[in-house]
């Protein structure tokens, strides 16, 4: 039988380190009181774990824009006729765009309450350069 007051805390957690819900709004998202919520955030410290590690998906959605303005410069700063990006800069702005679109698509699916197609687990893992790259390798070439 499955420990349902374990899986109130692992959305819990989840919903705290990916959304800008407040503490109130997740307690009554996951059915649990205000005190039992804040003792969770109390314990497991979780202001300063996510200080620490994780990005919101806003945060992350704004890197990845950031970096397709760091392409898009780069390729403006170019001679008159030379404005166009090589093959590598294609096939990395896909990749920014199609994560971009991931993201944007389990930012909904949070706001509308629905389970996005992935596990929380996977999301909530510490992002670092290294996994972010690991992401960006794992995405298909561009054709």
């Amino acid at each position: 039988m499955p420990n349902v007051k374990a899986e109130q805390k692992e959305k819990a957690q989840y919903l705290y380190f990916t959304t800008n819900k407040t503490q109130k709004q997740i307690a009554r998202a996951v059915e649990v009181s205000e005190q039992t919520m804040s003792a969770w955030v109390r314990e497991g410290n979780w202001p300063e774990e996510k200080k620490k590690k994780y990005y919101s998906p806003e945060e992350e959605i704004n890197h990845l824009y950031e970096e397709l303005r760091e392409i898009n410069n780069n390729i403006s700063q170019r001679k008159e006729g030379e404005r166009f990006a090589t093959k590598e800069e294609l096939e990395t702005k896909a990749k920014i765009l199609s994560l971009i679109a991931i993201q944007l698509k389990n930012e909904a699916c949070n706001n509308r309450n629905v389970a996005p197609d992935f596990n929380y687990t996977e999301l909530i893992k510490e992002l670092n350069e290294k996994d972010y790259n690991k992401r960006m390798a794992a995405l298909p070439p561009f054709r």
